[in-house]
């Protein structure tokens, strides 16, 4: 091993005259444990190979005693600058602090980040369902690439790991199925409602197809001649709608329901409108149904009136139409097979 001893401690000496790789410490053999725990010798080797660069060398192996605990930390001060909706940010922090407890690695090095601690978190033996594993998936991936993005890891392990169904039951591998609104649903909701937000929210759901996110978040500069234009929350993409609904407020700008707004910013509270929503469902005996569900109504309703699954994809702010068919499939199969009776 080419230890080489300097006056400020140990250094590996690969390619000595131009990039020496410290080792921060001036005790032989806890430099040779850092080397052989670093893989150096194998680095050096994937070097002349021209497989990775010296400077990609010296970057890695200087973050190798870098813990995960400290890693997610600077991970989650990038996340609140990012783009990413607030409950987008939320659930792939939540996912990467389950996955730390999960292997009880908060203190080891992130050089430990490999496939196998990925596979071993995704396919977790228990009832979670192929959507969990998916979301699991999603927020490792985020956190790799915040990983290799700072040099602190080579390659990226999760392109190792798929999905494993087997073994998984029906109901693990089959996405749950949103129940529509009825005709009579939608009446009882309109005539019943007197909340103002509410009342607003149920029918831009309805009729313009938005998230509770976005109903939440209107503002009084959205809606010009007879249309909506929305920022949507979730995914940043502008979208620009029909609105039959005339507002009559008197705020001319920000938002129409402040309260609403700040809830909707305050992740670890903003469960209370789905709660909200839960409670008017159930004072008008309406079972089994939340208020995505409004969002799968006003896909199967354009749908059935002839509209195109691209067209809906625009409509609903979907950047793929694989996403706006689990909006209209089995509803509008359902309408098929109406006709052919």
């Amino acid at each position: 091993m080419k230890i080489k001893k300097h006056k400020n401690g140990y250094w590996y000496a690969y390619l000595w005259a131009k990039s020496p790789v410290s080792l921060k410490t001036k005790d032989e053999r806890e430099a040779q444990a850092r080397a052989r725990e670093a893989n150096l010798e194998d680095l050096e080797r994937l070097s002349q190979m021209k497989v990775i660069t010296t400077e990609a060398i010296s970057r890695v192996t200087m973050q190798r005693r870098m813990s995960f605990r400290a890693a997610a930390t600077a991970w989650a001060e990038w996340m609140g600058e990012s783009n990413l909706s607030p409950m987008t940010k939320h659930r792939y922090l939540e996912e990467v602090n389950r996955f730390l407890s999960f292997h009880n690695c908060e203190s080891q090095p992130v050089s430990t980040f490999t496939h196998r601690l990925i596979n071993a978190w995704v396919n977790a033996p228990g009832p979670q369902t192929v959507g969990t594993r998916n979301a699991r998936m999603a927020a490792i991936s985020k956190f790799e690439t915040f990983l290799a993005g700072n040099g602190w890891i080579i390659g990226r392990p999760t392109l190792l790991v798929d999905i494993k169904y087997e073994g998984l039951t029906f109901e693990q591998k089959e996405p749950a199925k949103k129940e529509l609104f009825t005709e009579e649903e939608l009446a009882a909701l309109y005539t019943g409602v007197e909340d103002p937000f509410w009342y607003a929210a149920i029918r831009l759901a309805n009729e313009c197809g938005l998230r509770l996110s976005d109903c939440a978040c209107v503002e009084a500069g959205q809606f010009r001649d007879g249309k909506i234009i929305v920022w949507m929350e979730k995914t940043n993409s502008r979208v620009e709608l029909p609105c039959p609904y005339r507002f009559e407020s008197r705020v001319k700008s920000g938002p129409l329901f402040p309260e609403a707004h700040a809830l909707f910013h305050d992740v670890r509270n903003r469960c209370r409108l789905s709660l909200s929503f839960a409670k008017i469902l159930k004072d008008h005996s309406i079972i089994g149904k939340s208020f995505h569900c409004f969002r799968h109504t006003f896909a199967t309703r354009h749908r059935s009136l002839g509209m195109t699954i691209d067209e809906i994809r625009v409509k609903l702010g979907h950047s793929s139409t694989d996403t706006t068919k689990i909006y209209t499939d089995h509803e509008y199969k359902n309408h098929k097979d109406r006709q052919e009776c």
